[in-house]
C-alpha cells in the first residue's frame, strides 16, 4: 500500500472514531430511558465496552458470584429493605477478598427507591445510584455478564443487566434520572473511596439480580402512632408502624410533609411538624398513599387550659373594605392574638362572624390557621341572606385563625368578643355552665320578664342578667347568652354590649323582615348586672335565654381547652345518629365524653360543658331546637329557629349530664341536624 493510501486510511479511521465520540456524547441525558435504534445502541455498546478496560479486581469474585461462598447465598428467599436500614449495619473491620460476610452478603435484598444517577464503570459494572424519600442513597451494581462467567448468578445478571440496557444507555460519564426503581440484589460491603452516592459504610447490592422500572406496590397502611400527642409547635419523635413502608416517598402530619426515616417494611420514625388540632399521619409510596383511619391519628393539644377575659365587641375584619369578597375555595387568614388588647399568649377567640353579600347558597369553616381544613361548618346561607354566628376558635400559627369559603363569593364581617389564654393563678375567667333558663321575652303574652316591651328602630333595652335564671348576684364577669329576634318588620340589626359601656360599632344579629333569627353572645356585664340590646332598623321582639357565666376572682368554675372542630354529629349520613332526620316530639340523645376529642367522663379532668355549632338542614317545618343536659326535664329555651328548607347554624355552650350526654329536641316536622365539637370545660 502507497503513502497516500494509507494516509487515507488513516484518516478515515480517524474520523470513523471521532464520529463515534461525537454520537457518544451527542445522546440525551436526563430522566427519561432514551430511545435509540437496536443496531446504533448495540454498536455503541460495543464500543463503550472496549474503551472502558476490564473486569475488576477488588473482591471481585465476591462481586460476581463466582467465590467458593455463593452457594451460602439463600437466592429462594428476598428481604425486603431500605436504604436506611442497610447502611446501619456496622461497617467490618476487615473485608475478606474472596470469602462473604455473613450475614449481609449471603441474603438476597429488595429496595424501592428513585434511580437518581447511573454510569458504567471502566470495570464494566453498571453503577446506579439510588435515593431514598430523605436523601439517603447507596449504590447498586450490575456487573458484566463477560464478567461472571461461572458465577451462580450469571443468569439473573444478563437479565438485569437486558432490562436496564431497555430503557437506559450508560456511558463513561454519569448521567441523571429520577425513576422509581425496585432493586433486588445481593448484599455486598465495598471499599470507601469516594464512590458516587456510596451509602456511609460501604454497603451495596452487588450483584443486582433483578431491576423493575415504575413497579406497582401495595399500598401502605399506618396500624399506630407511638406517642400520638405532642405539643403544636412540632418536634415530637414518632414511630409509625403499620405496612408496606420499603420505599416510602413521604410522610405527612395531616397536609404537612416531615422528614422522616424507613426503619423497615413495617416501621418508619418520624418528626411531627408544627400543627393544631387532631391530624391523620400518611405515608405515600408510589403505590399511593395509606387510608386513613382512627389508628393513624396524632393530637396536638392547647398548651393548658384557657380562662375568658370578655370585651365589648370590637371590628377586626370588614372584607367590604379591605380586601374584597372571599371566592369559591378561598381563604383569609385573620391575627387575632398579639393584636389590639389581645396578648401573644391568647390560646383561643370568640368571634362574631357575619356572611354578607352572599352569590349562591353557601358556607364558611373557620378554624385554627396551619390547622387541616376540618369536616364542619360555621356559618351556613342562602344567595344574598346576611347570617351571623358567634364562633369558639383555638389560635394557630402566629395567633391566627383561617376563614375558608366554599361556595360562591361572600363578604366577611368579624367582631371579636373575647379571648382565652393560660390562667396565671386563681379564678378569675373560669365558667359555670347552666341549664338554659329564659330570662326575657318582650312577646306581650309571653309572661317572662319585659313582656310588652317591643323593641323599636333605634333604641336599647336593658335586661338584668345578674341573680336571674341561675346566675349568681355576685362573682360574675360575662355571661353566655342564646338571644333571638322575632316578629321583625324590616332589615335590621342588634347590638349586644355592657350597659354603661359606649355602643361599639359592632353587630350580634342580622336579618330580614318578618324572619326569626337566633345568635350566641358571651358579653360582659355591665353597670347593675345588666346587659343592653340596642335595635338599629325596625322593630322586633326580643327573648334572651341565658345558658352558664363566667366567675371573677371570688368564685370558681372550669377552664376551657378549645379544639379543631371534629364533627360527632350529622343524621344524613349516619355519624354519631341514625341515618334519619329528627322527627317532631322526639328527643335526640347524643354522647359528648369520649368522641370528637373530649375526655371521658371517667378521664382524670372530666368535661363538665361542651361548646358545640349546631346546625338543622332540610326542615320541613318552622320550628326551633332546644340543647339541654340529659337527663333533667327540657327548659323553657331555644338554640335555633328555623323555617323550611332553611340551614341554619347555631354556636351552643351546653352543660353534660353526669353520663356525659345532652339530649337535643325538635317539635315541629322533621330536619337533619349536624353537630360539630369546638371545645370543653373542665
Amino acid at each position: 500500500m502507497g503513502q497516500r493510501s494509507r494516509f487515507a486510511l488513516a484518516s478515515l479511521i480517524g474520523l470513523t472514531f471521532i464520529s463515534v465520540l461525537i454520537g457518544i456524547h451527542s445522546q440525551p441525558t436526563g430522566s427519561h430511558p432514551e430511545d435509540f435504534a437496536g443496531v446504533e445502541r448495540d454498536q455503541l455498546k460495543s464500543n463503550l465496552a472496549s474503551s472502558t478496560g476490564s473486569c475488576g479486581v477488588e473482591r471481585w469474585s465476591v462481586k460476581t458470584g463466582t467465590d467458593a461462598d455463593a452457594n451460602l447465598v439463600n437466592l429462594g428467599a428476598t428481604t425486603p429493605t431500605s436504604i436506611v436500614t442497610m447502611s446501619s449495619y456496622p461497617q467490618p473491620a476487615t473485608l475478606p477478598a474472596n470469602n462473604r460476610i455473613q450475614p449481609q452478603e449471603t441474603t438476597v435484598y429488595s429496595i424501592d427507591a428513585n434511580l437518581t444517577e447511573y454510569k458504567l464503570e471502566t470495570d464494566s459494572d453498571y453503577h446506579l445510584v439510588i435515593q431514598d424519600g430523605a436523601g439517603n442513597t447507596m449504590i447498586t451494581e450490575i456487573p458484566d455478564p463477560a464478567c461472571a462467567a461461572g458465577s451462580l448468578f450469571l443468569s439473573s445478571i444478563q437479565s438485569a443487566r437486558n432490562e436496564f440496557d431497555s430503557k437506559f444507555l450508560a456511558t463513561g460519564s454519569f448521567k441523571t434520572a429520577n425513576v422509581p426503581v425496585r432493586v433486588r440484589g445481593i448484599g455486598f460491603f465495598d471499599y470507601l473511596h469516594g464512590q458516587t452516592g456510596v451509602a456511609p459504610n460501604g454497603i451495596e447490592l452487588h450483584p443486582v439480580l433483578d431491576v423493575q422500572f415504575n413497579p406497582s406496590a401495595a399500598l401502605p397502611g399506618v396500624s399506630s402512632v407511638i406517642p400520638n400527642t405532642g405539643p403544636s409547635s412540632g418536634g415530637t419523635s414518632v414511630t409509625i408502624t403499620g405496612t408496606n413502608y420499603t420505599g416510602a416517598t413521604t410522610v405527612k402530619f395531616g397536609g404537612t410533609a416531615t422528614m422522616f426515616t424507613v426503619v423497615g417494611p413495617t416501621q418508619i420514625n418520624a418528626t411531627s411538624p408544627s400543627g393544631f388540632g387532631v391530624v391523620d399521619v400518611t405515608v405515600t409510596n408510589v403505590g399511593g398513599t395509606s387510608p386513613v383511619s382512627s389508628a393513624d391519628e396524632f393530637t396536638y393539644p392547647p398548651a393548658s387550659p384557657g380562662v375568658y377575659t370578655a370585651m365589648t365587641p370590637v371590628r377586626v375584619l370588614d372584607t367590604r373594605l379591605s380586601g374584597g369578597p372571599l371566592g369559591p375555595g378561598a381563604s383569609v387568614n385573620l391575627g387575632v392574638g398579639g393584636t389590639g388588647s389581645v396578648p401573644v399568649n391568647a390560646t383561643a377567640a370568640i368571634l362574631n362572624v357575619t356572611a354578607v353579600d352572599s352569590s349562591t347558597a353557601g358556607f364558611f369553616t373557620v378554624f385554627p390557621t396551619g390547622a387541616p381544613l376540618p369536616t364542619a361548618s360555621n356559618l351556613n346561607w342562602l344567595a344574598g341572606e346576611t347570617v351571623p354566628n358567634l364562633v369558639s376558635v383555638e389560635l394557630g400559627t402566629g395567633g391566627s385563625v383561617t376563614i375558608y369559603n366554599g361556595l360562591g363569593t361572600a363578604d366577611a364581617v368579624v367582631d371579636l368578643q373575647g379571648y382565652f389564654t393560660p390562667s396565671s393563678g386563681g379564678t378569675g375567667g373560669q365558667f359555670v355552665p347552666l341549664v338554659p333558663a329564659r330570662i326575657t321575652d318582650t312577646r306581650a303574652a309571653s309572661g317572662q320578664p319585659n313582656a310588652g316591651l317591643i323593641l323599636g328602630s333605634d333604641t336599647t333595652l336593658d335586661v338584668q342578667i345578674s341573680g336571674a335564671g341561675g346566675v349568681p348576684a355576685t362573682g360574675v364577669t360575662a355571661v353566655v347568652l342564646n338571644v333571638t329576634v322575632t316578629d321583625t318588620t324590616s332589615a335590621g340589626f342588634l347590638t349586644v354590649f355592657p350597659k354603661g359601656a359606649t355602643r361599639p360599632l359592632a353587630s350580634n344579629l342580622n336579618w330580614a323582615a318578618e324572619v326569626t333569627v337566633p345568635n350566641r353572645v358571651m358579653v360582659p356585664v355591665g353597670t347593675g348586672g345588666m346587659v343592653s340590646f340596642f335595635n338599629g332598623l325596625g322593630s322586633a321582639d326580643l327573648v334572651v335565654d341565658v345558658n352558664g357565666y363566667f366567675t371573677d376572682s371570688t368564685t370558681a368554675g372550669a377552664s376551657f381547652m378549645p379544639l379543631v372542630p371534629y364533627r360527632i354529629v350529622d343524621t344524613r349520613n349516619g355519624t354519631g345518629a341514625p341515618i334519619a332526620p329528627l322527627t317532631g316530639g322526639t328527643p335526640l340523645v347524643v354522647t359528648v365524653a369520649g368522641f370528637g376529642n373530649v375526655p371521658a367522663m371517667t378521664s382524670t379532668t372530666p368535661p363538665q360543658s361542651v361548646v358545640l355549632n349546631v346546625t338543622v338542614a332540610n326542615p320541613t317545618a318552622a320550628s326551633d331546637l332546644v340543647v339541654w343536659p340529659d337527663g333533667v326535664t327540657k327548659p323553657v329555651a331555644s338554640d335555633l329557629n328555623f323555617v323550611p328548607a332553611q340551614t341554619v347554624p347555631n354556636l351552643v355552650v351546653v352543660k353534660l349530664s353526669s353520663t356525659g350526654q345532652i339530649d337535643i329536641f325538635n317539635p315541629f316536622g322533621t330536619t337533619n341536624v349536624i353537630v360539630d365539637v369546638v371545645g370543653w370545660y373542665g
